[in-house]
């Protein structure tokens, strides 16, 4: 597993991306980082195909977990329900 972040307690919420699961290769799953222990990553509101699926586990050696574009991340919000920032108008 490839984590291009340090991990630290600070990290934890942190939205990332992790791609390169054996089994599903194309698919990108975004969530909220929750821990790392044993060589296993706890990654909590789990967003892909189209839906979230909640805490999920991830190991094993050709996994890529980095930090998603602002785009992504604006995207996961929307799927989550999260609020964007509003502009105050001018």
């Amino acid at each position: 597993m490839q984590i291009t972040f340090q991990v630290i307690e600070q990290t934890k919420g942190l939205i990332i991306r992790i791609t390169g699961l054996e089994y599903l290769p194309n698919v990108v799953f975004i969530g909220r980082f929750a821990k790392f222990e044993n060589d296993v990553l706890y990654v909590d509101d789990v967003y892909y195909d189209g839906r979230t699926h909640g805490t999920e586990l991830f190991s094993g050696n050709s996994l890529y977990v980095d930090i998603p574009t602002s785009e992504q991340i604006f995207e996961y919000g929307i799927i989550c329900g999260m609020e964007k920032c509003k502009e105050e108008p001018t």
